[in-house]
């Protein structure tokens, strides 16, 4: 029978192994010795204590240990004494207690009464609390010693924490390749050793090095199954979500940032977590400025300081400083620029770039003159080391440097840029690379000044058509089949509950995530290549810069820049057409009482939208034309404009992609899919018109499922689907179209090998893109376009049921007949009254589709 030492002892290993799991049975453990000495008590206890620490519970844990330490120095014995002791530093470390945690750590350290194995561990806790301090150079001195010991005392549980700590601090110097090694190492010991609490911290701990190198899918899959793990476990979160809130925020999923942040916050303060509350509120601070609430922001970055202040954490204070002066920056405050100056030079010296470089471009664009210059200074250092954004940020402080020396700005410019579109290559989910694209507004945006002042149209086409986001296709290679996502898309659309399907929502988003990229950047256009394709067309590309719109145009191969008006009066306009659209439609055209208002709102609106972009631009007159647009005016219905009523009309992103588009040419075959949704008579009608064309059999419902059209999609090469279509503006990747067994969303573009080479979308605002930051663009139209789709038609706004019919008929006879998609399309809206043309042909659209 054992002894109530070997009790005492064993429990150890199994927190130790178990961690927050163990707690019962190291309860029961507690009880069980309660008669023994004091020295055997102050080891159960201790053994609670650090199980109750991995759980969580601080306030309870800290009572635990301080009994322990009590007991221990009752028994005299040393090694119980120095073991106490050292668990208590800990404990004081997660609770904020710094300087209390450091003093216990350096006890143990400096004791007689401490053996050697008490002081390798001490240097592991010491230097756990020096990282928190923003020491990082000592702390790894006391790693390394630490790492050295326990090789020797072949203490695997010993070892496999110091490896941890010590990648960590690799990762605060930047030294993430050399943190993945020792985590990999890590997680070896810990599979071997069958913790598995601990492999979901370091899974997610590879995460975090993934993160700060920018390999944002790795980053997020990590998350992702640390979270299972943990979750499945019953450990607490908060560190997971910490570190991808950070990560989700530097992508620009502000509102996902936002939601993690407030979990933990309120994890960490369920918990009591002293160390981590302030952490969470500063993450809080980022996300709340991120997406639009700059008084959120300012209050949590506040709270955050303050607190830091009171724990020593000069690093993360200065972390914070930085976040209050974005709050007021984005108030119409002036910040405090001696302050946030100070701020970026401590974030510097600690090696934390990615927030000093927001901090000295904050200064760079802002401050007067002397604080500007000694900030770009600091930065320019920065072009060759360290992640993407932190290297193309230095470029941009160099080319803003340069600006007197026009030449060698704009080589700053490209080279920054350079880095930015290779960045994206590696990321797949378009959300991703939308978010990441905001990261390119500012520094593309002085490329576009710069062309401007020097005042070539040439120069400006080049720059503008750099700062386009959309300069990436992913047909190239497409990525291979995922089985989960699929099982997850099904598993959504049999949810019954709203509570089910916003639970799989937000797994189906995470899993996406992780796509690695699996493209190509799309080279620049040559002008012969694109006058080649233009033929006798015209193409159109506008642009805003300090609030004022123009425009350049490429006819018979001559490039002109024109100056236009101020685009918020385009914008008004724009609001008040995509405003009428939808309402006439649900109106009908010659009844309901709003009808003549709206007509009149209509014709002003058109009518404006048309003479602010084409009234001071003669020489695209009556030519087919492709029109690269800005963000706002994908939503603009272009046959709806009286003067561009029956013209042929392309909308794409970029010259590049239009380009890329217009140059694939026909399809090799003439397979067509058509299908109807539930619930449309009309549609109905149109699917059994459209395939009676092409002499086949439509799927109608109830044969028109998810997974049918989803496989007739990925074999068809002409495609037409007649349904209810839904965008989702807060959530574009949800955006759905509905066939008879649920929504077929725009992930599920993701589990096909290819899509049609020319896709007809006969349902409501499903070619009606959503923007974001950077002129990224989401939804069904930008999804197929950048997974192969050549030519896409699909209506900006709402189309009544039955309204569409004659139009679609007429399309598919103009395509049947060897007529261009654009013509076609202009062709079968021409006799359409006023309120009913909102189809649009996106993509290539000007070379004839083969059916």
């Amino acid at each position: 029978m054992p002894t109530s030492r070997e009790i005492a002892q064993d429990a150890v290993e199994m927190a130790d192994r178990l961690l927050s799991a163990a707690t019962p049975a190291l309860r029961s453990v507690v009880g069980t010795v309660a008669q023994a000495d004091p020295g055997t008590r102050s080891i159960a206890l201790r053994a609670l204590g650090h199980a109750l620490l991995a759980a969580g519970r601080l306030d309870e844990a800290t009572t635990t240990l301080r009994a322990a330490v009590r007991l221990a120095d009752e028994s005299r014995e040393d090694e119980v004494i120095a073991a106490a002791r050292l668990k208590m530093a800990h404990a004081e470390l997660l609770t904020g207690s710094l300087p209390q945690a450091l003093r216990l750590a350096n006890w143990v350290l400096r004791s007689s009464v401490s053996t050697d194995n008490d002081r390798v561990r001490a240097h592991s806790t010491r230097a756990l609390i020096l990282r928190e301090l923003g020491r990082f150079a000592p702390a790894l001195v006391d790693l390394d010693r630490a790492v050295n010991g326990l090789r020797l005392m072949n203490d695997e549980v010993g070892l496999q924490r110091a490896l941890v700590n010590r990648a960590l601090v690799k990762i605060d110097v930047l030294a993430v390749r050399a943190a993945v090694e020792d985590l990999k190492e890590a997680e070896e010991l810990a599979i071997r050793g069958g913790r598995r609490t601990s492999q979901g911290f370091i899974l997610a701990n590879l995460g975090y090095a993934a993160s700060k190198a920018g390999e944002v899918p790795e980053a997020l899959d990590r998350y992702t199954q640390a979270e299972a793990i943990l979750r499945e476990l019953g450990i607490d979160l908060t560190g997971v979500l910490i570190d991808r809130s950070e990560l989700l925020a530097r992508v620009g999923l502000a509102d996902d940032a936002r939601i993690d942040a407030e979990a933990a916050l309120g994890e960490a303060q369920r918990e009591r977590r002293s160390l981590r509350i302030p952490e969470t509120r500063l993450l809080l601070a980022r996300a709340a400025a991120a997406s639009g609430d700059p008084v959120l922001a300012r209050d949590q970055a506040r709270l955050a300081r303050a607190t830091f202040r009171r724990q020593g954490r000069a690093t993360w204070s200065a972390a914070a400083g930085l976040e209050v002066a974005r709050a007021d920056r984005l108030l119409g405050r002036a910040p405090l620029w001696r302050p946030l100056s100070r701020d970026a030079e401590a974030l510097a010296a600690a090696n934390w770039w990615e927030l000093a470089t927001e901090a000295y471009l904050l200064i760079a664009t802002g401050a007067p003159a002397p604080y500007r210059s000694e900030a770009l200074t600091a930065l320019v250092g920065r072009r060759a080391r360290g992640p993407a954004l932190v290297r193309a940020r230095a470029w941009y402080a160099q080319a803003l440097l340069e600006t007197d020396r026009p030449e060698r700005a704009r080589k700053a410019v490209r080279r920054g840029l350079a880095i930015l579109d290779d960045h994206l290559t590696g990321v797949g989910a378009d959300e991703l690379r939308a978010g990441l694209a905001r990261h390119r507004l500012e520094l593309a945006g002085l490329g576009v000044d710069l062309a401007l002042a020097r005042g070539g149209p040439g120069d400006v086409f080049d720059a503008v058509e750099r700062a386009r986001a959309t300069v990436l296709v992913r047909d190239a290679v497409r990525p291979p089949a995922d089985p989960e996502l699929a099982e997850l898309l099904s598993r959504h659309r049999a949810a019954r509950t709203e509570r089910d399907r916003a639970a799989l929502a937000a797994r189906i988003a995470d899993r996406s995530r992780t796509a690695r990229g699996a493209g190509e950047l799309l080279r620049p256009v040559r002008m012969s290549e694109l006058d080649a394709a233009l033929g006798a067309g015209g193409l159109i590309t506008w642009f805003a810069r300090g609030n004022r719109l123009h425009a350049l145009t490429r006819v018979a191969g001559r490039t002109r820049l024109h100056k236009l008006g101020a685009d918020r009066s385009l914008r008004t306009a724009v609001g008040r057409l995509s405003f009428a659209m939808p309402r006439l439609a649900a109106e009908g055209l010659d009844h309901g009482r709003f009808g003549p208002s709206l007509h009149a709102l209509l014709d002003a609106a058109s009518g404006e939208v048309e003479s602010s972009l084409f009234a001071a631009l003669p020489e695209v007159a009556g030519r087919e034309l492709v029109l690269i647009p800005p963000a706002f005016l994908h939503q603009v219905p272009w046959h709806e404009l009286p003067g561009l009523a029956g013209r042929p009309v392309v909308v794409a992103s970029s010259v590049r992609q239009w380009s890329r588009a217009a140059s694939a040419g026909p399809p090799s075959s003439a397979r067509v899919m058509v299908a109807a949704g539930p619930g449309l008579p009309g549609g109905r009608r149109e699917a059994e018109a459209v395939a009676a064309g092409y002499r086949i059999t439509p799927l109608l419902d109830p044969d028109a499922g998810v997974q049918r059209v989803l496989d007739g999609l990925a074999t068809a090469d002409l495609a037409h689907l007649a349904t209810h279509g839904w965008l989702r503006p807060d959530n574009p990747q949800f955006s759905e179209l509905t066939m008879s067994d649920g929504a077929l969303l725009v992930h599920h573009l993701d589990t096909l090998p290819r899509l049609p080479h020319t896709l007809i979308l006969a349902s409501c605002d499903s070619g009606r893109p959503v923007s974001r930051p950077g002129e990224a663009l989401l939804g069904f139209t930008a999804a197929c376009l950048v997974r192969g789709t050549r030519t896409l038609i699909a209506p900006v706004a709402p189309v009544p049921d039955g309204g569409t019919e004659q139009v679609m008929i007429r399309l598919h006879a103009g395509l049947a007949a060897g007529v261009s998609p654009a013509a076609a399309l202009a062709d079968a809206q021409a006799g359409q009254p006023p309120g009913r043309r909102a189809f649009v042909c996106f993509g290539a659209g000007l070379s004839p589709a083969s059916c």
